[in-house]
């Protein structure tokens, strides 16, 4: 990576111009899909100056996968939004201090502000959806070791409800009944 590159300076740039050339596109069509800009002369000189690999055109390249995305998304507005309260608060301390009276820090960040409301609920969204997912793994761990113990009556039960298909068809598999001693 180099700072006066302007490709290596954008990370997205860089790797849908990596995913390009390894989709074996020329310089000319991937600096047209990007309006021109950059030129196919300044793709050519970063894929040779900056990409080991570009030659054989197997760029290595790594996308975090979207669910990875939206965590970190999630995270950086938890961090700005408890970075926010904290100025606001350490404002406030400063304030009475200084005045003698005392200030609370809602004065300096109103939480029911609707666009604060909004990132808010969409963060809990979103660690709603994280909860479910780690819920289901949770109750099918606990249905598969329930399955291999032979329930709680130590009789033979049915397959648990997260193995039972849509249609109740019962997922295929093996099985082997074992005598209880």
């Amino acid at each position: 990576m180099s700072p006066d590159c302007n490709i290596c300076g954008n990370a997205d740039l860089k790797t849908l111009i990596a995913l390009a050339w390894d989709g074996k596109m020329d310089a000319t069509a991937i600096s047209g899909v990007l309006g021109g800009v950059p030129n196919a002369a300044a793709i050519i000189k970063h894929l040779k100056v900056h990409e080991p690999g570009s030659w054989s055109r197997q760029i290595e390249v790594t996308v975090k996968p979207l669910r990875q995305r939206v965590y970190d998304l999630q995270r950086t507005m938890v961090d700005e939004v408890e970075r926010r309260i904290a100025v606001a608060q350490e404002r406030s301390r400063f304030e009475t201090e200084a005045t003698g009276e005392p200030h609370d820090w809602s004065e300096y960040l109103n939480i029911l502000d609707k666009d604060l409301q909004s990132a808010i609920g969409s963060i809990i969204k979103i660690q709603a959806g994280a909860d479910k997912v780690e819920a289901t793994k949770a109750n099918l761990a606990v249905g598969l070791f329930e399955l291999m113990l032979g329930g709680q009556s130590g009789k033979l039960m049915l397959a648990p409800k997260n193995l039972v298909g849509e249609d109740d068809s019962i997922i295929e598999g093996d099985s082997v009944e074992v005598e209880q001693g």
